[in-house]
């Protein structure tokens, strides 16, 4: 491995998220639905459908997002596509923040 690259690894092992090359930037996303159970007594439930992941794709990086039925692949997408809004936590596609960037990152995707 050429010494310019161990560098980075000393950030990623260390935990941090270098956002210098980063095309998407998840960090502590969590997002929770409010459903409705029973029929005579209805009462609302809380459901967590991502809880709190974190995770970065390079500028030209090429990545997979896979997980079983259940596990907010799709709820996951949906935030990072704009189509759902996170409960908590930050997401970044193309350095634009997905709640308060919406409309540009629709027009990059």
């Amino acid at each position: 491995m050429p010494a310019e690259n161990l560098s980075d690894l000393s950030s990623i092992s260390s935990g941090e998220i270098d956002n210098r090359n980063d095309a998407i930037r998840v960090e502590d996303l969590r997002r929770v639905y409010l459903a409705r159970i029973g029929t005579i007594r209805r009462t609302t439930k809380e459901v967590v459908a991502v809880d709190g992941i974190r995770f970065s794709v390079s500028k030209g990086e090429l990545f997979g997002l896979l997980g079983p039925n259940g596990a907010g692949v799709t709820t996951t997408i949906k935030m990072l596509t704009t189509l759902l809004i996170p409960t908590s936590g930050k997401a970044e596609v193309l350095g634009m923040d997905v709640v308060k960037q919406a409309n540009q990152i629709r027009s990059r995707i």
